[in-house]
């Protein structure tokens, strides 16, 4: 089971992010990179459709697809992703259902395993 901690962003991720994208060649216009961001996280990791997490982020739809299709191949986003469970904002708890905020917030063991499973997502 991952858990999405969205709530620990801070400023420097939001740079973080829009310095790698940039990095990338993508420019986004209309919707805030952090919610590119976030869309493909929960489309990846919750297996969402791209309709339910546009309709949750007031986007488009097809914005969503096309900047997944875009990045989907890019080192780009193994960086964010890693960046992420460093930070503790994503993490994997296996079918484990009981948890604390210490073991989340010391554990390194979860880190340790966050890793494997998030190289099993994208091999």
């Amino acid at each position: 089971m991952w858990i999405i901690q969205f709530q620990k962003i801070k400023p420097r991720d939001y740079n973080f992010i829009s310095r790698l994208l940039k990095k990338s060649w993508f420019i986004s216009r209309r919707i805030p990179d952090i919610v590119l961001v976030k869309s493909i996280i929960i489309h990846i990791l919750q297996k969402k459709s791209w309709r339910f997490i546009a309709n949750n982020f007031w986007v488009s739809h097809i914005a969503l697809f096309n900047f997944y299709n875009f990045i989907k191949e890019k080192e780009e986003l193994k960086i964010i992703f890693h960046e992420f469970i460093d930070r503790r904002i994503l993490l994997y708890i296996s079918e484990n259902k009981q948890y604390s905020n210490e073991y989340l917030d010391n554990n390194e063991e979860i880190i340790k395993l966050t890793k494997i499973e998030l190289e099993k997502v994208f091999y």
